[in-house]
């Protein structure tokens, strides 16, 4: 939990609790996160707290930024197209992570993995 000292706003930090990512990871990224204190309550609507290794074979996701990787490794998965905004799908996560992004597929090591931020697409109605 994050708390605000001065106003009692408090909020789960997606990034260190592993049961929130568990949440997101069942209902599509889509989390509802209720807020309270001073400031009343707030909804976020869908947030990219999702890591690439959380996801499973066959789940679909567009990148949004890079968090581990060297900017020498960033630039090969860029020439590669693993960009923020492309869209991918993953074929596998053990005992490599496989991804196909447009007609190419990469494998990519699980640290390399967990350093790479995606977001769910959005659910129509």
């Amino acid at each position: 939990m994050t708390c605000c000292p001065a106003c009692g706003y408090t909020a789960v930090d997606p990034n260190r609790s592993t049961l929130a990512r568990w949440f997101a990871g069942i209902f599509g990224g889509h989390t509802i996160v209720g807020r309270t204190g001073t400031h009343g309550t707030e909804w976020d609507g869908p947030r990219p707290d999702l890591m690439l290794a959380d996801l499973s074979p066959g789940d679909e996701a567009s990148v949004v930024d890079f968090e581990g990787p060297a900017a020498d490794r960033r630039a090969q998965l860029q020439a590669y197209g693993l960009v923020p905004g492309r869209r991918l799908r993953v074929v596998q996560q053990r005992p490599v992570t496989v991804l196909l992004v447009d007609h190419t597929e990469l494998a990519i090591e699980g640290d390399l993995a967990r350093g790479i931020r995606v977001q769910r697409p959005a659910l129509t109605a």
